[in-house]
């Protein structure tokens, strides 16, 4: 599997309800915080006023996360983009101000490169981006191509 998609699919586990019981109790969460719930309710489609009702319920919050429909989604990019190009909006940064916030700002930047990988394999014609790309053995490179090619007769 491709790196990018395998990073995607282990940023996922990493979403626990408790990690969002945390941020559901911060009455004045930090502009990092809010920065990394703004781009999550951007990735799931949900408004981002919905954040606060969301978090009432972490476990059906975390569920919303855990079912996102990944490859359905290359909409989002330019969408996510300005938050992926943001310097406040790395693990590293956010995790100063809140570890819970660190792990969604990794299911974001995960999310972002996988659906970036599945549009370019979707665009190149693959069925799907989580398919094994075709090796083709060293020897075989260099062969020249087959062509048959019909002999005419010239009088």
């Amino acid at each position: 599997m491709l790196p990018v998609l395998e990073k995607a699919k282990t940023a996922i586990p990493d979403i626990k309800a408790s990690d969002l019981a945390e941020l559901k109790v911060l009455k004045a969460p930090p502009g990092s915080v809010l920065l990394v719930l703004q781009a999550v309710m951007t990735t799931i489609g949900k408004s981002d006023l919905s954040a606060a009702v969301m978090l009432k319920n972490p476990k059906e919050f975390a569920l919303e996360m855990k079912k996102f429909d990944k490859e359905n989604s290359g909409h989002l990019l330019p969408s996510l983009k300005p938050y992926i190009e943001s310097e406040d909006f790395s693990e590293n940064a956010v995790k100063k101000r809140s570890y819970a916030a660190a792990g969604l700002c990794k299911w974001v930047h995960a999310i972002y490169g996988y659906i970036q990988v599945f549009e370019v394999c979707k665009s190149l014609g693959h069925k799907s981006a989580t398919q094994e790309p075709r090796t083709i053995s060293p020897s075989k490179m260099f062969e020249k191509p087959r062509t048959s090619v019909k002999k005419s007769s010239i009088h």
